[in-house]
């Protein structure tokens, strides 16, 4: 099973306002996100689910900055949006 992350529309247009240094840490997070989530990786990234509100969504940290994301399941693949 692979992962893929997609972004939003709106997500999409967050990410390009940022300066290219953050832009390249929530990339690298990403990437080991997916790493991690495929066996490819032992680094565990600073992720959790949220509850209440935002149940069904986790929590990324990224430095100091904490992003919202949602893990969805398909045949091929999973997604993180």
């Amino acid at each position: 099973m692979s992962y893929i992350v997609e972004l939003t529309n709106t997500a999409d247009k967050q990410l390009e306002k940022l300066d290219q240094k953050q832009q390249g840490r929530i990339n690298n997070a990403l990437l080991d996100l997916c790493e991690f989530y495929d066996g490819v990786s032992n680094k565990k990234p600073d992720i959790k689910p949220l509850t209440g509100k935002y149940d069904g969504l986790l929590r990324l940290r990224v430095g100091i900055l904490f992003y919202n994301c949602q893990l969805s399941i398909e045949e091929d693949h999973h997604t993180f949006q």
